[in-house]
């Protein structure tokens, strides 16, 4: 009995090779048939990822920590204006010196996606632009995040109209913050 031979259990090297050489092409068809499924899956919304409410319960104040602020300061500044207005509607104060009890900062990105599906016209950038905005709420003491929700949405809006749309993502992510119970 030979180490190769079918009696010793093992295949001959050459059907080793055709097994390997099946194996490798199984999976890159299955890769390339799921491939265009999971690139024209994208999630557009409202993602929350931390949200304590025993400890946002306890916050009255908050004051701004470090931020990657739009680049464009006319949308920073609609940012800004956004998220204060929704901390304000679930009760916490800003503090203009020192440091309050919450530190609040925002992320932006704007990427592009592309639909596979849709023809990019010959002289044409292909796919569309997604804003990101994340909000960030940690404890000032602790530095535990407290609250981090993030949307991402299709900026499909006129120039003239970024600030409404800033302003309803802003709140949509408001939505997912623990409101303490009414009295």
């Amino acid at each position: 009995m030979t180490p190769s031979s079918p009696a010793s259990g093992r295949l001959p090297r050459a059907g080793r090779r055709v097994l390997v050489a099946v194996a490798a092409a199984t999976l890159l068809v299955l890769g390339l048939g799921l491939a265009p499924a999971a690139a024209e899956t994208h999630d557009y919304g409202v993602t929350l990822k931390v949200a304590k409410k025993k400890e946002l319960a306890g916050l009255k104040t908050y004051s701004w920590g470090v931020s990657h602020a739009a680049i464009d300061k006319a949308v920073d500044r609609q940012i800004v204006e956004a998220i204060e207005r929704e901390l304000t509607a679930v009760g916490l104060t800003k503090v203009t010196q020192g440091s309050g009890d919450a530190l609040v900062s925002y992320h932006t990105i704007v990427r592009r996606d592309v639909d596979s599906k849709k023809e990019t016209p010959k002289d044409g950038v292909p796919g569309y632009l997604v804003g990101v905005i994340g909000i960030e709420v940690r404890g000032a003491s602790t530095k535990d995040v407290l609250f981090n929700v993030r949307v991402d949405k299709p900026i499909e809006v006129d120039r003239s109209q970024l600030g409404p749309a800033v302003d309803r993502a802003v709140k949509a992510m408001f939505e997912h913050y623990p409101h303490p119970p009414a009295p």
